[in-house]
């Protein structure tokens, strides 16, 4: 199955009580085709926790890849491979929670990695596909 967004903010899906583990290992992968570069900040997924703490993974509007993690009330981000050329890409964040780390990987290549913030607070989770309103 597969869905079209066109970066409307209130075109986006949802998924409730989505909450993995944060105290083990997790990994978040898709895939992914852009038909442009978008024109602003655009959010591929979102496992937001609560209390302000979330995984991100976006598009920037040069077409790149981009991770940032919050958790308590610490953030770490970067900037990695291009996703913008018509092709489908495969997309994957596996957070460690032992070491602290969340690697980030395009087409199974392993681009680098974004240090995990501090302790999440996990109050009424929600996954989100697309973009959405608030980035």
């Amino acid at each position: 199955m597969s869905w079209l967004f066109d970066q409307n903010p209130a075109n986006y899906l949802g998924i409730v009580s989505a909450t993995p583990d944060y105290d083990s290992a997790y990994t978040l992968s898709f895939w992914v085709r852009l038909n442009a570069t978008p024109d602003e900040f655009f959010a591929l997924t979102m496992l937001f926790a609560g209390f302000g703490d979330y995984d991100l993974i976006a598009v920037d509007s040069s077409g790149k890849l981009y991770v940032q993690n919050v958790a308590g009330g610490a953030a770490s981000d970067g900037t990695f491979g291009s996703v913008d050329d018509g092709l489908w890409h495969h997309v994957g964040l596996v957070s460690d929670a032992e070491a602290t780390t969340q690697y980030v990987y395009l087409d199974g290549v392993l681009q680098g990695t974004v240090a995990t913030g501090g302790a999440r607070s996990i109050s009424n989770s929600v996954l989100y596909i697309g973009t959405f309103a608030g980035i």
